[in-house]
């Protein structure tokens, strides 16, 4: 969901802009390769005996 209206600040639109064109998720009930890999990641750079998150 979007909470910019009426803000335009060009570095939020440019970012915004940037964003939209790589989007990888948009919906959690679908997770999609992009962001299983950055969990995968994530996960890896926790201390033992930690190896998961839940949101």
């Amino acid at each position: 969901m979007s909470a910019i209206r009426r803000h335009s600040h060009p570095a939020i639109v440019e970012t915004v802009r940037r964003q939209v064109t790589t989007l990888d998720h948009l919906y959690s009930g679908m997770l999609s390769r992009p962001v299983v890999d950055l969990a995968r990641r994530l996960a890896g750079t926790l201390p033992a005996p930690l190896e998961r998150s839940c949101s």
